[in-house]
């Protein structure tokens, strides 16, 4: 038998589930060949390990648990802060614009003369102008 042969019933060999014969025949070429002899010794130390019970350390197991109850209550307090945040932003923004916007300035009636609507007729634009601007300092110097 060649090692490929041999190799693919290693396992078999090891839970004894060959035949007399196969398992003469096996053991016979383990006897000569040094590399099927280190594979067998391979599995069998594999196997020792496959059924090593598995210790779990609870905290370990706790921890976890912990941390994602944490992401979970995390994502939620975002998701909280967003489903709200149009209901703090919306006054915010109404309460900053009635804040910032410029006062609106109710004309007042001005009541002239004749004597003076000829005068402020006779005026050109630029002239008028000028006047305009005067008229303001002044009306802002005085209060």
């Amino acid at each position: 038998m060649i090692c490929a042969e041999v190799n693919e019933i290693l396992i078999d060999y090891l839970n004894g589930d060959l035949t007399p014969n196969e398992k003469a025949i096996v053991e016979s070429h383990l006897e000569i060949c040094p590399a099927c002899q280190k594979e067998l010794e391979d599995l069998k130390d594999m196997l020792v390990c496959c059924q090593e019970p598995i210790h779990y350390e609870e905290c370990y197991i706790e921890e976890f648990v912990l941390a994602v109850h944490t992401r979970i209550e995390r994502q939620r307090k975002v998701k909280n802060i967003f489903r709200y945040l149009p209901l703090v932003i919306i006054p915010l923004g109404i309460t900053a614009f009635l804040l910032m916007r410029r006062p609106r300035v109710e004309p007042v009636p001005v009541y002239l003369d004749n004597e003076t609507r000829i005068m402020l007729d006779s005026l050109t634009d630029h002239e008028f102008d000028i006047l305009l601007d005067r008229m303001r300092q002044v009306s802002l110097t005085e209060e």
